[in-house]
């Protein structure tokens, strides 16, 4: 089965010429072998620069609004409602994947929009011009670029990665894109934590608002490097050997024909699942990062390394995810990744000492670890090939719609009851409650059926 898929890659003139001495299979073998270690190579680096450019950029986006608005409750919601409408616009993908007649092509021009996008973010924060509704449209289009992206990406990689080596090279791949996010992240940390004083150390004349916000120019920085983080990972995205006709058999599925299969699909179970636990997670981890900053008090080297530690987490999990998926299955997998995530959010309300939140965002990184493989393993499962793509597309649809839905439930406690550590308490309590109910219905769920 292998050796059929990756034969597909390869064109006639790519055969031994007669009289040499490898066998028309062997050379066919080889040459997929070549085409098949080209490929992973690409991804791996592609996806690193990817995940330095989400370093240095996404995972600060909570803090640059806290930065620039000073609102609690929006840098909360910059981590789901930008994703919700970017995922409204994912919804062209299959769409975009049958005009292009190419995976390949899709995925690189839309990790190019998200390099281009940085720019004007990199503008509004040197500048310190930009109302609050243009920073969201511009990190909504930018997701829109990862979004629109992804389901084509997940298809492509269904093709050119045999099916008996996905998880363990996914595994291994997701190890070295944490490399990559924990480098960005810390050269971000380090440039907030130290530009500022540098430039106010400098004998030179500072604009108004680089003194009143002294933290912007040091994200204009960040965002310019993230562009050039993913301009390298957009080159390789397009350096992917895709075989010929690769999407033609792709069913781009109208949404009624969506709502049938969630209906009556196989998958129905899952989706729904998913979902649920989308909106448990975000009642209470969107405010994460606006806790540890006003609550805990933390500097930006100290933010900085609890997020390493929850990639550490996530880093040092990951193998061990891929093995339990190979030896015991996804569904087994789900499971434990859903009951590490249950105590997350109440384990944070606990102290705001940053010794205990650290120990907990190592747990946090190694249940996401779990949940991200087992959730990517799954929807390749119960998805059918040929409609993997639009599926995928309205799947993210709902799923960041729940998300949303649960990021608004939690800012609706905040903004009513104030942002003192109380209320961000009660936040997430109400997370950890709302995935626990959900832990029990997945494992009712993955329970093994009798025969």
């Amino acid at each position: 089965m292998a050796l059929r898929g990756a034969s597909a890659f390869l064109r006639p003139t790519t055969l031994a010429p007669v009289g040499e001495s490898l066998s028309q299979p062997d050379a066919i073998a080889r040459d997929a072998a070549r085409h098949l270690r080209h490929n992973l190579r690409c991804s791996v680096t592609d996806g690193s620069a990817y995940m330095v450019m989400v370093g240095l950029a996404e995972t600060f986006f909570p803090l640059f609004i806290l930065a620039l608005f000073a609102d609690v409750v929006a840098s909360g919601l910059v981590l789901t409602f930008p994703l919700f409408l970017a995922a409204v616009l994912q919804l062209a993908a299959p769409w975009l994947v049958a005009r292009a007649g190419s995976y390949r092509s899709v995925v690189t021009v839309t990790a190019w929009l998200q390099a281009a996008i940085c720019v004007p973010l990199a503008i509004i924060a040197f500048t310190g011009f930009g109302p609050l509704w243009l920073v969201f449209v511009l990190i909504t289009i930018y997701h829109a670029g990862a979004a629109i992206g992804g389901p084509p990406w997940l298809s492509m990689m269904s093709v050119l990665v045999p099916t008996h080596l996905r998880a363990r090279f996914l595994a291994r791949r997701n190890r070295m894109l944490q490399a990559g996010s924990i480098a960005g992240v810390v050269i971000g940390a380090c440039v907030l934590e130290f530009m500022p004083k540098a430039l106010a150390a400098a004998s030179i004349t500072l604009p108004q608002h680089w003194l009143d916000k002294p933290t912007l120019p040091a994200f204009g920085l960040l965002f310019s490097l993230a562009a050039i983080a993913r301009a390298v990972s957009a080159i390789y995205l397009g350096r992917h050997k895709e075989p010929f006709g690769a999407s033609h058999a792709m069913h781009a599925m109208s949404p009624r024909e969506m709502v049938d299969r969630v209906r009556t699909g196989k998958g129905r179970s899952l989706i729904a699942f998913l979902c649920a636990f989308q909106f448990a997670a975000m009642i209470g981890s969107p405010y994460f990062h606006a806790y540890v900053r006003e609550q805990g008090q933390a500097t930006f080297l100290e933010w900085a390394g609890l997020i390493v530690i929850w990639m550490l987490g996530r880093a040092l999990t990951v193998t061990w995810a891929g093995e339990i998926a190979r030896n015991h299955g996804h569904k087994r997998l789900l499971l434990i990744g859903a009951v590490l995530m249950v105590p997350i959010p109440a384990l944070w309300a606990l102290s705001t000492d940053l010794v205990w939140i650290a120990v907990a965002q190592l747990l946090a990184g190694m249940a996401l670890a779990c949940w991200e493989l087992a959730v990517w393993l799954s929807t390749l499962e119960v998805f059918d090939e040929r409609e993997r793509t639009s599926m995928l597309a309205k799947f993210g649809l709902l799923n960041w719609l729940s998300g949303t839905l649960g990021s608004w439930a939690g800012g609706g406690v905040l903004g009513n009851l104030g942002n003192d550590r109380a209320a961000f308490a009660w936040v997430f309590v109400a997370s950890t409650v709302a995935r626990a109910a959900l832990a029990v219905a997945i494992a009712r769920y993955t329970r093994p059926r009798n025969r």
